[in-house]
């Protein structure tokens, strides 16, 4: 509205000067509202990308690290026939496979998995080894009877039930805690029948022994039971050692694929792959691959989906999430030359 003064000046807008103003304002406000926009889409795919990252590298981190220690025993080499197993945590009369360090057991794949708590047409891993955290032995009484183990300390708060390998790098020998007590200065680790086929080791150990906890680990993809902002379920990489609950260790892996080296000639080196490895002899295998499919937890953070390959096999995504695959490979260390 324009308004006239006495001395015939005008003042005010027109309607076309205000349609105008009005018209730049709004294209003021679209360009800061789509500034925004993109910053925020920016920052979720940042975010999301980095999420991923960081699980798909524990993941891999962690499976890596024990890949490498499959087997390890601390000196004798596994099949040797310098091991002897009398752990019998079941009470069934027979040493326990699932602590039995020999090389057609330190590690063993199931391909595709149908049941259990694994999400079904994932794999599963189980690796075997003796820790590298390692307690020098004072002694270890009389072996041809009823044994113990004694050492100076308890640093790893070993307990009744845990497995427990002593060598001295000529013999080893694999055996269930029935007690661990502390007095006169040492730590006693009794060997009785209630954990093992026999109260008694393969030879009494002197101070050039040391004692280690055996380890059987599992690893795999489960369900947590939780939900995401979009009501899907949330995988994620799970571990369990002997029979303790599993552990979740990091949310966002959807898929897991095992791929394995085979030496079939014995000479030390890979010269064969499988991609079916609960099918071949464990004893050949020399190293795992690991392929790891780890999505965001937020939806709509790519512009559109991709298919991907997780090993073998191609994946093809319905949603707008950031899916990135994560592959290693670990060489068995007590297999290689």
């Amino acid at each position: 509205m324009r308004v006239i003064h006495p001395n015939g000046r005008t003042s005010g807008l027109s309607l076309v000067e205000l349609l105008v103003a009005i018209a730049i304002g709004l294209l003021v406000v679209a360009g800061v509202v789509q500034v925004y926009v993109s910053a925020k889409q920016a920052y979720r795919a940042t975010e999301a990308l980095a999420r991923v990252q960081e699980a798909g590298r524990f993941a891999i981190s962690a499976l890596v690290r024990d890949i490498r220690m499959a087997g390890f025993t601390g000196c004798p080499a596994p099949g040797s026939g310098n091991i002897t197993n009398i752990a019998d945590l079941d009470g069934d009369g027979n040493p326990d496979s699932g602590y039995d360090l020999t090389p057609s057991n330190a590690v063993s794949v199931q391909d595709e998995v149908t049941s259990g708590p694994a999400v079904p047409g994932t794999d599963t891993i189980t690796i075997r080894y003796a820790s590298s955290e390692m307690v020098p032995v004072v002694s270890t009484g009389n072996a041809t009877s009823t044994a113990e183990v004694k050492i100076p300390a308890n640093p790893y708060g070993w307990s009744a039930g845990d497995v427990i390998v002593v060598t001295d790098c000529e013999r080893a020998d694999i055996f269930g805690a029935t007690t661990v007590s502390s007095g006169a200065g040492v730590v006693t680790i009794a060997i009785a029948a209630a954990n093992n086929t026999q109260p008694r080791l393969s030879k009494d150990y002197g101070t050039r022994a040391l004692a280690m906890r055996v380890l059987s680990r599992t690893y795999y993809v489960g369900n947590t039971g939780r939900t995401d902002a979009g009501g899907q379920p949330i995988y994620a990489l799970y571990r369990q050692d002997g029979g303790a609950p599993p552990v979740e260790l990091v949310e966002g892996v959807q898929g897991m694929e095992i791929s394995v080296a085979l030496d079939t000639d014995g000479d030390g080196s890979a010269d064969t792959r499988s991609n079916t490895p609960g099918a071949v002899p464990a004893n050949q295998i020399v190293a795992v691959t690991v392929n790891l499919w780890v999505q965001s937890l937020l939806d709509h953070v790519v512009e559109s989906p991709r298919s991907f390959s997780v090993g073998s096999e191609t994946v093809n995504p319905s949603d707008n999430r950031l899916h990135l695959v994560f592959t290693a490979t670990a060489g068995l260390r007590n297999r290689l030359p």
